[in-house]
């Protein structure tokens, strides 16, 4: 549908109605004119990615500050992950026979 819009090529009612769908999830209340179509579309998608963008680096110093104070070095994550590795032993002991 945005390629639709991009080229021109909205001809139907329907298409019209997602399109306007679209720009109302990016926080425009109208479909722009067919020649403001193509900045409208790259302004809402570039506002899209600075969001996504925004949380992940919220996301990624929380996580750096968290995981430090349990995962200070290396070795301790290696330790970590060789503690966590499955192995005959450890999957027999969390099963259980029921009669």
């Amino acid at each position: 549908m945005a390629k639709k819009a991009l080229a021109g090529e909205i001809v139907d009612e329907e298409d019209e109605d997602e399109l306007l769908d679209l720009f109302f999830r990016v926080g425009s209340r109208c479909v722009p004119a067919k020649d403001e179509i193509r900045s409208a579309l790259l302004n809402a998608a570039h506002k899209e990615i600075l969001q996504v963008k925004y949380a992940l680096d919220c996301m990624t110093a929380s996580a750096r500050a968290s995981l430090q104070l349990y995962l200070p070095d290396a070795s301790s994550t290696i330790a970590m992950l060789d503690a966590k590795r499955p192995t005959t032993r450890k999957v027999i002991s969390c099963c259980s026979p029921h009669p």
